[in-house]
């Protein structure tokens, strides 16, 4: 994150935004990221965005969030994430579980779909080094697995989803996420805590 601060400082140069005082690209990319990184702040505990230790993208972040172009369509990434594992887990019966599987089962398709197009035989969505993508979909290997532990249905299977689970491995093992990614008994605890389960 330190970089990405200098990053926000150099190229801002002290406006509100990455390109100036309007919402450019870049703004727009890292913006897609604020969602799962809140998710992965509360799992992990750890705040990547701080206002001591990087004050120009906290204060961007706000903007960001507060824009009139963005504010009517930013979803909230952690209610939704949190509202489809609280849905799955706490479903009466096999048939609603299963309903609510489906859907997510025909999302993961469709992510397996994009990954095999656009990672062009590497282990990760841009090919051989994990970029914005991987990043932005690893924020929901965690959840994923914690849904999959509470509905006892697997959604990452070698049948329809092989290049996602090939791609989860080695997420999950590359030195700039190993550290920082939870374990799945990690997920699994927290989600228990956050449902009272």
């Amino acid at each position: 994150m330190a970089l990405l601060e200098e990053t926000f400082q150099e190229c801002s140069k002290g406006r509100g935004f990455f390109g100036g005082e309007n919402i450019g690209f870049i703004d727009i990319g890292f913006g897609s990221m604020l969602g799962p990184l809140t998710v992965l702040e509360k799992f992990t505990g750890v705040k990547f965005i701080h206002p001591e230790n990087t004050p120009g993208l906290f204060h961007w972040a706000d903007r960001f969030y507060a824009h009139e172009a963005v504010k009517p369509v930013m979803p909230d990434i952690e209610k939704l994430l949190f509202e489809s594992i609280d849905a799955v887990a706490g479903a009466k019966d096999d048939a609603a579980r299963m309903t609510l599987a489906g859907n997510l089962m025909e999302n993961l398709a469709a992510l397996e779909e994009a990954f095999q197009k656009s990672s062009k035989g590497g282990d990760f969505f841009g090919g051989g080094n994990i970029g914005f993508v991987d990043i932005t979909v690893g924020a929901i290997v965690g959840p994923i697995s914690v849904i999959e532990a509470f509905s006892g249905v697997k959604f990452l299977r070698p049948d329809t989803t092989p290049g996602l689970i090939q791609w989860a491995e080695k997420f999950r093992a590359h030195e700039a996420v190993k550290p920082y990614m939870p374990t799945v008994a990690e997920f699994i605890e927290f989600a228990k805590k956050k449902f009272s389960v």
